[in-house]
């Protein structure tokens, strides 16, 4: 997409944002904006499902419940970015930076971060919990990595209870127990 039609669906999309005259929401999906800038947008509710958005610079940028199912943010730049209760479903977060990115209530459902598997979005704490390679099973948050003992030792303990750690833990154990750690049902 040239930056001459990006512009017109980013200024119609403010509209529909507005509900003024003329606004539509905005159509993305499966659209290449490799590289593009979209620092301090607003895309809230918009559709970037599948969109190819490798390199791209969103610091700052409003995506509040938009759709970007499967879509490609290799190497992207979310530093700040808000992304409350969006749907990142099997989106491509390889290198991405999500410095202070609000991941608040957002799906990560199947999501790739450096290869981690996302369990649980800590957003008081800004941390995500993941897990590293399933057949080891390294759970990590913030700049701490535990294996699976250390981990219910760590978060489980009297004064540093985080049962929502622990829970996410456990049922992923449970999958990986039950021949589904990676989620695929499809086998």
């Amino acid at each position: 997409m040239n930056k001459a039609d990006l512009a017109v669906v980013l200024e119609k999309h403010v509209l529909w944002l507005r509900c003024a005259t003329g606004g539509t929401r905005a159509d993305l999906s499966w659209a290449d904006l490799t590289g593009v800038d979209l620092t301090g947008v607003d895309l809230s509710w918009a559709d970037l499902s599948w969109a190819d958005l490798t390199e791209a610079n969103m610091t700052e940028a409003n995506m509040t419940e938009a759709n970007m199912t499967g879509a490609n943010m290799t190497g992207a730049n979310l530093t700040g970015a808000n992304l409350t209760g969006a749907n990142l479903t099997k989106a491509n977060l390889y290198k991405a930076n999500l410095y202070k990115a609000n991941l608040y209530k957002a799906n990560l459902y199947k999501a790739n971060l450096y290869g981690r598997t996302p369990l649980f979005a800590d957003t008081k704490r800004r941390y995500v919990l993941y897990v590293i390679n399933a057949n080891v099973r390294f759970y990590v948050a913030g700049c701490r990595c535990f294996t699976k003992e250390e981990a219910l030792a760590h978060w489980g303990m009297q004064g540093r209870s985080q049962p929502e750690y622990v829970a996410a833990i456990e049922r992923y154990e449970q999958q990986f127990e039950g021949g589904d750690a990676d989620g695929d049902d499809n086998a």
